[in-house]
């Protein structure tokens, strides 16, 4: 039995909690899992457009402290403010779209154990938002203690990431397998 989680007269959300109800958790939805998956590309796609147009490096995706501080040091204070505003906003968004992205993967394909095969996601999610808060507070201060923890929180979030991403694979692959014994059992019964 579903567990209600906010109903009103206009608006009703259930969700799933035990794996054995009939309803869809709301990442897993077809929908969803699109709109999640456009998202992802766009803001993607929008790193590169930045990083091009400004001519930076951005520091999501290192993880060495030697070149965290060499990059940090090279940057102008038009690229750090740049920088700050992509984290901010895009940095935000991203982890938001593609660890729901793998997260609602992994409940749609494996309805039982989704939600533990789902925690990659979310910590990948939760590693990579506390990633840009200390990245905001080194862009911001220059205070280069800050560049051991970005580096590990970096790596951190890349475990996950791959975790996640591996999982993700799974689940896709599972999802098509279901989809072509479903289409031969069909056909066969016809």
């Amino acid at each position: 039995m579903p567990q209600k989680v906010f109903d009103s007269a206009d608006f009703k959300v259930e969700a799933r909690w035990a794996g054995k109800g009939r309803e869809m958790h709301l990442l897993s939805k077809p929908a969803m899992l699109w709109i999640l998956f456009v998202v992802m590309l766009l803001t993607g796609a929008s790193f590169g457009f930045v990083s091009s147009h400004w001519e930076i490096t951005l520091l999501d995706s290192l993880t060495r402290p030697d070149v965290i501080a060499r990059e940090l040091k090279a940057y102008s204070p038009g690229q750090k403010e740049v920088h700050i505003w992509v984290t901010l906003t895009l940095d935000v968004i991203y982890p938001l779209a593609y660890g729901g992205f793998f997260a609602g993967l992994a409940l749609l394909a494996f309805p039982k154990v989704g939600l533990w095969l789902a925690v990659p996601a979310g910590l990948t999610i939760l590693t990579d938002l506390i990633e840009g808060v200390v990245q905001v507070l080194l862009l911001s201060s220059n205070d280069t203690a800050l560049i051991p923890i970005k580096s590990a929180l970096t790596s951190l979030k890349f475990t996950f990431l791959f975790v996640a991403a591996f999982i993700a694979l799974i689940a896709i692959g599972t999802l098509v397998y279901k989809r072509v014994a479903g289409l031969f059992k069909t056909r066969d019964s016809q």
